[in-house]
């Protein structure tokens, strides 16, 4: 068994195909917070995270850090701030960014695998993700989904 977070709000919560797989529910109106902000998980399976909408991306990643999980995974264009305790890595669509994998036409399946083999391998050490080479980590400490950080 494992765990997978999504933070509230996020892009893939939109999608009807991932609610419908993810969640064997087909109405995305029902995917309601299961863990409150950096809450730790008590039990295996999926979560959503609550977060407010002006947090930031590192403040994102620090929420998700603070549930427990061994692993980030960021879906972006661009390059995320990077987590300095856990593996954080980067998927993009774009050839132009420098992705710790980047999604092609090639069948989901193998890309699902891809992705997997990464999680595995920044896991155990054996894969150094870019963000971790570039040494580019921030967390930060809130005190809260309300809390300011300065």
């Amino acid at each position: 068994g494992g765990s997978v977070v999504v933070p509230q709000g996020s892009g893939l919560l939109d999608s009807s195909g991932f609610v419908h797989t993810a969640l064997q529910d087909t109405d995305k109106g029902s995917v309601h917070p299961s863990l409150a902000y950096a809450e730790r998980i008590r039990r295996e399976g999926f979560h959503v995270m609550e977060t407010q909408p002006i947090m930031s991306p590192t403040e994102l990643l620090t929420g998700l850090a603070s549930t427990g999980t061994s692993c980030l995974i960021y879906i972006s264009p661009t390059p995320p701030p990077i987590h300095p305790f856990i593996p954080t890595i980067h998927v993009s669509a774009s050839a132009n960014t420098e992705a710790d994998l980047t999604l092609s036409p090639s069948p989901p399946t193998a890309q699902f695998h891809a992705l997997l083999d990464l999680v595995r391998n920044a896991i155990t050490g054996r894969y150094i993700t870019k963000g971790e080479q570039s040494n580019s980590g921030d967390f930060s400490i809130p005190r809260g989904v309300t809390a300011i950080s300065l």
